[in-house]
């Protein structure tokens, strides 16, 4: 019985130590860059890896075809490679932030955040 109180009292104190940590990643995550690109390569999004757009660059013969449902299917495609890559960076960090907390399961809990 002793032992589980000891072993939340060590859990307690570690993740008191989180705060700055978690503070740090933040930073580090925001001051991250991703790029997605279409499959084509003519649409290009830049995002933080914290998730944030930063810059939308279209190829100007994307444009030219006047082509509404491609630019839109295409720009999404775009994003949605930079929000995959900026999850993964997130998983990354978190996973490396708690790593010493030794939380059963944790990795677990944190490959579900890329799904």
């Amino acid at each position: 019985m002793f032992e589980n109180l000891t072993n939340f009292s060590k859990l307690l104190r570690n993740a008191s130590s989180m705060v700055p940590k978690i503070q740090q990643l933040k930073e580090n995550l925001s001051n991250q860059r991703v790029e997605g690109r279409s499959d084509a390569g003519d649409v290009v999004v830049e995002m933080s890896g914290s998730g944030t757009i930063l810059n939308i660059k279209i190829d100007p013969s994307l444009i030219a075809t006047q082509d509404k449902s491609l630019l839109e299917l295409t720009i999404a495609t775009a994003t949605n490679a930079a929000i995959l890559k900026a999850k993964n960076l997130h998983v990354h960090a978190v996973r490396e932030a708690v790593k010493d907390l030794g939380i059963p399961g944790i990795d677990n809990v944190i490959a579900q955040l890329a799904e």
